[in-house]
């Protein structure tokens, strides 16, 4: 894979992170706005509905690209994973709602119940979106991607300046309802955009047990490793009070734009290492690893020394109201995981080769290091130190996948660093 030969697809993909990292600047104006006991309830919010999702896109969307590609059994494939999404999101969502006032209890907040009423309504409007989103990636064209997200952000974006022009101060229900707007607007746009790839048939060489056979171990696995990454803030809250949930979530809000990055380069190398697999290239395959997870490390290295050593605290100062300043401590702390998430796009490749019970096993592990770190550091009641749990998993997790590849990808510590031999080469060449 020469990066020369995909710059339109590269170049969308990164103008549809621009958005992410644009709208956090929003979640920014949002903190100036409100109290950290408001931003921390709304921050719930989105981690368990994002972690729904998170479970629905490996059990129900990852077949829409794993077996869709096969224009045979794509609308059978299609009508599967609309079922399967259908099912699981509403499913969960109903099931927080009937079991809302025992979760009320578990973490001593009365306004769970805020949550577990607005989150049915909130996936319901949901669905359309990741379920087109699911299939812009897998048709590959990340301009239609960047307009949905333009519409989602963009929509979220002008009725917080509107709403904060007039009452000057958000609550929940306020950045609730919001979110709820955005993603009806951008479901909206997303099915107009790929109305015609909306084909569903009952025929095809795909069977309903075949898509589950994979999906299952996609959806342990996801779980697994998705729970340290969207539930951490319900960790923080069986701890601590609201206000520190919010100081928490405000630091794990700007680390998102390391987050987004990698999922920017995860969008376009699945669905190429299926394709290079499915061709039995295993020379690019493993060529596709090695270059992919180069760049990012050098990217994310030199980030997190300019981050770590001074520009964090001038951001911080100059952006955040001085309620949220207990932020910083929490960011710097998190920081450190930035060095491991580059390692994390390994486990593509592990699961474009269906090695899913290695992955389960990788997983359990990193589950597990997180949940004793963060029972120890919880009880310990060493709130500053809550993020040493998230990067003590990164942390593991890079070590399992970097040995595995190895193994299986014959990588080298010295591909670490040929991205900038590469980058001095194109630059002599062009």
């Amino acid at each position: 894979m020469r990066v020369q030969d995909h710059i339109g697809l590269i170049s969308w993909s990164l103008a549809d992170k621009a958005l992410f990292i644009l709208y956090g600047f929003v979640l920014i104006v949002i903190m100036n706005y409100t109290v950290p006991a408001e931003f921390g309830l709304y921050s719930l919010l989105i981690g368990l509905h994002t972690w729904i999702f998170t479970i629905s896109d490996s059990f129900s969307l990852q077949s829409l690209i794993q077996f869709g590609m096969n224009e045979r059994n794509r609308g059978k494939v299609n009508l599967i994973a609309l079922v399967s999404h259908l099912s699981l999101t509403l499913g969960i969502s109903l099931l927080v709602f009937v079991l809302r006032y025992s979760l009320a209890g578990l973490f001593d907040e009365s306004r769970i119940l805020d949550i577990a009423s607005f989150l049915p309504v909130l996936s319901l409007a949901f669905i359309p979106r990741t379920y087109s989103q699911k299939i812009i990636y897998r048709i590959q064209n990340m301009f239609y991607l960047f307009l949905t997200n333009l519409t989602f952000f963009g929509t979220m974006a002008a009725l917080i300046f509107i709403k904060i022009s007039s009452v000057k101060f958000l609550t929940f229900n306020d950045l609730a309802y919001i979110y709820l707007y955005g993603s009806m607007a951008s479901s909206a746009v997303a099915l107009v955009l790929i109305r015609k790839e909306l084909i569903f048939t009952r025929t095809g060489d795909i069977g309903w047990r075949q898509v589950y056979n994979f999906s299952w171990k996609m959806t342990l696995a996801n779980i697994m490793y998705s729970l340290p990454r969207q539930l951490d803030v319900f960790f923080v809250k069986i701890f601590f009070s609201l206000n520190e949930v919010g100081f928490y979530a405000a630091a794990k809000n700007i680390f998102r734009v390391f987050d987004e990055a990698l999922g920017a380069v995860n969008g376009i190398i699945y669905p190429e290492a299926v394709k290079l697999l499915d061709k039995k290239n295993y020379k690019d395959f493993s060529l596709l690893a090695t270059k992919s997870l180069s760049f990012l490390f050098v990217s994310f290295f030199f980030a997190v020394v300019i981050l770590y050593f001074g520009l964090a605290d001038i951001i911080f100062n100059w952006i955040l109201p001085e309620r949220f300043m207990q932020s910083l401590v929490f960011f710097k702390v998190i920081l450190l995981a930035a060095l491991f998430l580059p390692f994390q796009m390994l486990f593509l490749f592990i699961i474009s080769k269906n090695r899913l019970n290695i992955l389960l096993f990788y997983y359990l592990i990193g589950l597990l290091v997180f949940t004793i770190t963060i029972v120890i550091i919880g009880y310990g009641g060493f709130l500053t130190y809550m993020p040493i749990a998230l990067v003590s998993y990164y942390g593991v997790m890079s070590i399992l996948v970097y040995l595995d590849s190895i193994k299986n990808l014959k990588l080298k510590l010295k591909d670490l660093f040929r991205s900038i031999l590469d980058t001095k080469d194109f630059f002599i060449k062009n």
